[in-house]
């Protein structure tokens, strides 16, 4: 499972690489990113980032794209595959194959 501030850091955080990249820089988004990072009170937690999405939103920071559908397809015998629309490419690492009785 990702962490809210996985992307909310690296896309919206003036001192990030990404946010840089897109020539975005604004205090108020820094300063709600820097309190997130240093609570852990989940209900202040929820409101920091509902607050940093509907900045974003507003904002328009960001162009947001539909999630492809795609279609996977592999034997039976390969396991640990799971769809991570965070990893586009296949996790290698995850796959084992189960060799079939004979």
């Amino acid at each position: 499972m990702l962490e809210a501030n996985e992307g909310v850091y690296e896309l919206m955080q003036s001192q990030w690489l990404l946010a840089q990249a897109q020539g975005f820089s604004n205090p108020e988004y820094d300063h709600l990113i820097e309190e997130a990072m240093q609570t852990f009170d989940e209900d202040r937690l929820q409101e920091i980032y509902d607050e940093l999405q509907r900045l974003a939103y507003e904002d328009a920071i960001h162009g947001l794209y539909v999630q492809p559908h795609a279609v996977h397809i592999e034997q039976p015998w390969v396991k640990g595959w799971y769809y991570n629309p965070a990893l586009p490419t296949l996790n290698f690492y995850a796959i084992s194959k189960e060799v079939p009785a004979r």
